[in-house]
């Protein structure tokens, strides 16, 4: 696994990707020859960070800003508690009574600690506790299309139970729109007092 840093300036995000997340996960994948490489998008102070995670080394070196890029040993990431962060876009599946016909809705709001509690125990851990930031609201243009995307930034206390489902769900993320920046697991063990 390899974890690489992207700075740039909001005037390069800008002129660059029009603030169009697709247009940065276009970039993101071009630089790495890898469709399941996942990042995660921050701004602050007049700098944009996008960090990535992916199988493979960069094939490519980015022609704007500035590029870091080190291995991860996966198992590095062992038993213990953690702090996981996660930009979340949780969906649920909504049934039809024809199954041609159900659809996916978002979930918002305090659902969101459920939806996570119910799917821990797949990710290899067991939750302490979950914090759900509010709902953010996301137009994101992939083509002709206008995808809307309501996400949220939630940090989870857990503690590990599956090792091999763990690393797993850090490799593969969690959540829907992974394409857009979401569901990229950032985790950091707690260390005992």
């Amino acid at each position: 696994m390899y974890l690489s840093k992207w700075t740039m300036t909001a005037e390069e995000y800008s002129m660059n990707f029009m603030f169009n997340r697709y247009l940065v996960h276009q970039s993101v994948c071009d630089i790495f020859d890898e469709p399941s490489v996942k990042f995660q998008l921050s701004m602050d102070k007049g700098q944009v960070t996008i960090l990535i995670q992916s199988i493979t080394a960069s094939k490519n070196v980015p022609s704007i800003g500035k590029f870091l890029s080190k291995p991860i040993d996966i198992n590095l990431f062992t038993a213990g508690t953690y702090r996981i962060e996660v930009d979340l876009n949780s969906i649920r599946q909504l049934s039809m009574e024809d199954r041609k016909r159900s659809k996916k809705i978002p979930v918002v709001g305090n659902d969101v600690i459920q939806w996570v509690n119910d799917r821990a125990s797949r990710w290899g851990i067991e939750c302490i506790e979950v914090t759900v930031n509010p709902t953010k609201n996301d137009v994101i243009t992939k083509g002709s299309n206008r995808i809307n995307c309501r996400w949220h930034k939630v940090t989870i206390a857990a503690n590990v139970t599956d090792v091999n489902s763990f690393h797993d769900m850090i490799l593969k993320g969690i959540g829907s729109q992974r394409a857009f920046g979401f569901g990229m697991v950032k985790a950091i063990k707690i260390l005992p007092r």
